[in-house]
């Protein structure tokens, strides 16, 4: 009696732990696989990024590659995607393989099963450990659920942070310009009134304010916005999708990234007050 009790508290446990993952996963629409886990020398060596969006869609999910183009929706809500890696386990003699997925504040909502193969060839190994931690999937009726609490809760909390900076950075822009235009106007006035009479006041030239960076830097996609590098290639900057268009949140600064009458912005706060300066950004 004991035993079957045992196995009974066993499979409760499994069902109510398949019922979590399975809600939380539903909330999610979008999962966006990697052009190279870190454990891969290359990219979709042994075709295992290819396998796992193919198997990804296989399971209902709405499945993209790193670099493909994002849709609307996911562009203003970068929180209804999840970050798909995968994960290689220790073993002389067997290939094993995990899936792990995580939202966009980078907590992981769901890990796998393990896949495991004993095959010899690494492609054959590889994509057959893959397969089995796929299986994980087929116990739940994945299905994304728009109008799940959790997910709207999940959005807000993960764009309140960014909703403030934006807020106060354009604040700051919008009082440094009042500044710059008073400071012009009082320079205007004395330049009018030293200029000695009788002589031509040459057109007024405009101050540059903003200087553009010669040094390009280069868009190269992730699965949250893009890092921006240089010739070298250094990664000068991370930057995230912020839900507006043509604007991004900069990864570790108190600062923005914004295109505005067809130049891109850095807009970063410092403790003197409003710092832009004008970068030269290949998208």
């Amino acid at each position: 009696m004991k035993s079957n009790r045992h196995i009974f508290a066993l499979l409760a446990l499994f069902f109510i732990t398949l019922s979590s993952a399975q809600n939380n996963l539903n909330d999610y629409k979008y999962v966006i696989v990697p052009n190279q886990f870190d454990f891969q020398r290359e990219a979709d060596q042994y075709r295992l990024n290819s396998l796992s969006k193919f198997l990804f869609e296989k399971n209902g999910f709405i499945a993209l590659k790193e670099g493909d183009a994002l849709p609307k929706e996911l562009v203003e809500n970068g929180c209804l995607s999840l970050n798909a890696d995968v994960l290689k386990g220790n073993g002389m003699f067997k290939t094993k393989l995990r899936i792990e997925l995580k939202n966009c504040r980078g907590e992981v909502v769901y890990t796998s099963d393990e896949g495991i193969s004993r095959k010899k060839k690494y492609m054959v190994a590889y994509n057959e450990a893959l397969r089995g931690a796929f299986k994980s999937f087929s116990f739940m009726d994945y299905k994304y659920n728009p109008s799940n609490k959790s997910n709207a809760s999940t959005i807000a909390n993960a764009n309140d942070k960014e909703k403030e900076v934006i807020r106060a950075l354009k604040e700051e822009i919008k009082a440094l310009k009042k500044v710059e235009e008073k400071a012009k106007e009082i320079d205007n006035i004395d330049v009018m009134e030293k200029e000695p009479k009788g002589k031509m006041i040459e057109e007024d030239k405009p101050i540059a304010i903003k200087k553009a960076n010669s040094n390009i830097l280069y868009a190269q996609p992730t699965n949250t916005g893009f890092q921006l590098v240089d010739t070298t290639p250094k990664v000068v900057y991370t930057i995230y999708v912020s839900g507006k268009k043509d604007t991004y949140i900069v990864k570790g600064l108190d600062a923005l990234i914004y295109k505005e009458n067809g130049e891109w912005t850095i807009a970063e706060q410092k403790e003197n007050g409003l710092e832009e300066r004008v970068l030269n950004i290949k998208f």
